[in-house]
This record gives C-alpha cells, structure tokens and sequence, in this order.
C-alpha cells in the first residue's frame, strides 16, 4: 500500500496556484508593454531574437519541478512483505519518541534523547517476537518504521532519530499519539500498546482527546518520562544563546510528568520516571507481557518500509537542469 509519510507538506502543492497566477500576469505585462510602444514594425524588429514560448516553457518546467520537490518532502513510501520461516506470536507495539529541540537539554547525561534511544534500543533487544513500529514527533509527527518483526531495522531508525529529521519544531504529543493509533490495527480491540518516551512538554491542547481514541480502540499507552523536574535552560538552535520568552525570561524545559500520568490514565496505562534504565525495562516488560499475544501474519509475514522520495528529488533535479539549457532567443 502506497502512503505518504509527511503527507502534510502535499498542502505545499496549492502554491502552484499563485505562481501560475504570477506567470499569466507576467505574460500579460508583456503583451501590455509590447501595446505601448505602438509602432508594430519597431517592436517585431527589437523582439527578432526573443522566443516567447520558450520563456514559457521555462516557468511551467520550474513549476513542475517545485511540485516534484514537494512531492520528495512528502516521502512517497509502500509497504514490503518479507516472508519469514516461522510465524511468529506476540504483540503490535508503536514506540513513539520525542525528538524536539527541548529533549536535547543535558539535565540527563548525557542528553534526555540519547538516554531515550539508548532505553528503546535496549528495549527492542527484548521485544524479540513481537512487531515493532516507530513514530518520531516533535511539531509534527513522522512515521519512520511500520510494524515490524525487523529489530535491526527497529534499532537502526532509532539511532538515526534526530530533531533534524523534524520539518516542524514544536511538541505535538497528540499529533504522534494519532499516527501511532492509526498505524495499529483499529478492527483489534486488543494485542497492541503505544510507548510514548518524552519530556512531556507539549504545545497542543489534544493530547487528552487522542488518549481516550486509544482507549476506544483498545490501545494501551505506557509512557515514559525524561528529563528532571527541575528542569534547564536551553540554547537556540544551533547557537549558545538561551531561548526566551516574549517578555526576556529565560525559558526553563521542565519534566510534565502531570501530563504523562493523565494521559495514561485515559489510555489504561502506566507511567514511568525514567531513573533506572533496567527497573523500567523490566516493569513495562511485564505490563507488555499480561497482554494477550496473538498469531501474527499466517505465512509469519513482517512488513518493512521503501521510500520513493529520491525519484521525485531526481525529477525535479532533471527539470532544473533542462530549464537551464532553454533559452529565450531564437537561433
């Protein structure tokens, strides 16, 4: 099945419409300057060696190749069975890991991200017969695996989760409780769970809303808090300079472990602090395992993610290219 993983930048595509609106008036500006000069001879003789199609060519090339670029930034991706020699029998489980700039605070050594990835990548090396996914959020969310025996896959994306991967700074914990929701099979009621591992901070108001969907639906949530209660102050992308308020403050990124019991709550979940790598390892594995297990894919199918983003990239590159060698005068 063909989907898109950051389908939200497809929304890119209505820019099409001012620039082919920009184009038509730049084309009549022309004609209208052409009109003013009124002597038709003298003007056919000024414009000798000015080809007003290619002039066109030109723009609608550049406009087809932005579409393309969008298109690349959406990341077309499909679904790709692997068959495996045994069928194998366990749960569905989405982890779901911040990746925003404020989980870069090193109030936890050496940062709350790498002691997250270092806790998820410890985890999958123990959720052996199961099927994993991975969804990365910060003002958006992005789906980076789907559901997956693959545990070398599952390992590999999360040590390449990186806030550079966000198109859209932020914290959306709604938004990546959906995607992980949505990704699990909505007609079981049972079998699958959703582990959320962030600071809590969250910038949108339906984290709440999404919780109670899971429960609907008959997804567990089990989240899993980083950071101190305290909390530390945090640079500017890229900079030492420290981030505030509208009003001067400095701006302190603290632990909202409020927030992760809440929606836990809603979802039949537990919440933990996220001291003891191995303590909560082995808690949330025991909550996990009181799950009732099901038969995966009758064949023991896993499924693994192909992006097709780079053949738009090279579409769009190919269009420039050819844009470039057109030109406006006639030989």
């Amino acid at each position: 099945m063909l989907y898109f993983n950051n389908a939200i930048w497809l929304w890119g595509i209505l820019l099409i419409i001012p620039l082919l609106a920009l184009f038509f008036f730049t084309i009549q500006r022309k004609q209208q300057l052409r009109n003013a000069l009124g002597h038709t001879a003298l003007v056919a003789t000024l414009l000798r060696t000015y080809n007003p199609k290619r002039f066109a060519q030109k723009q609608l090339l550049l406009i087809a190749a932005i579409v393309l670029l969008i298109g690349s930034i959406a990341n077309l991706s499909a679904n790709q069975s692997v068959v495996n020699t045994q069928a194998i029998s366990g749960i569905d489980v989405m982890l779901v890991l911040d990746i925003s700039n404020s989980m870069l605070g090193t109030d936890e050594v050496p940062s709350r991200l790498l002691k997250a990835k270092e806790f998820l990548y410890n985890l999958c090396k123990q959720l052996v017969g199961n099927r994993v996914g991975l969804v990365v959020f910060a003002g958006n969310a992005y789906l980076q695996m789907p559901l997956s025996s693959d545990m070398a896959a599952a390992k590999m994306f999360i040590s390449n989760a990186d806030p550079s991967i966000a198109t859209v700074q932020g914290t959306n914990i709604g938004a990546a409780l959906a995607l992980a929701n949505k990704r699990l099979d909505t007609k079981d009621s049972k079998h699958k769970a959703v582990i959320l591992i962030t600071d809590g901070e969250n910038h949108e108001q339906d984290a709440v809303i999404e919780a109670q969907k899971m429960a609907q639906n008959g997804t567990r949530l089990f989240a899993i808090g980083v950071g101190q209660n305290k909390g530390i102050a945090l640079a500017e992308a890229g900079t030492t300079t420290l981030k505030k308020d509208v009003e001067g403050n400095v701006v302190i990124s603290k632990l909202n472990a409020q927030l992760l019991m809440q929606l836990c709550n809603k979802a039949n979940g537990t919440y933990w602090y996220l001291n003891s790598q191995q303590v909560v390892a082995d808690q949330l594995l025991q909550k996990l395992q009181q799950l009732e297990r099901k038969q995966m894919d009758s064949e023991g199918n896993s499924y693994s993610q192909k992006s097709y983003f780079q053949w738009f990239a090279f579409g769009a590159l190919v269009l420039v290219i050819i844009e470039l060698f057109i030109s406006e005068k006639k030989k």
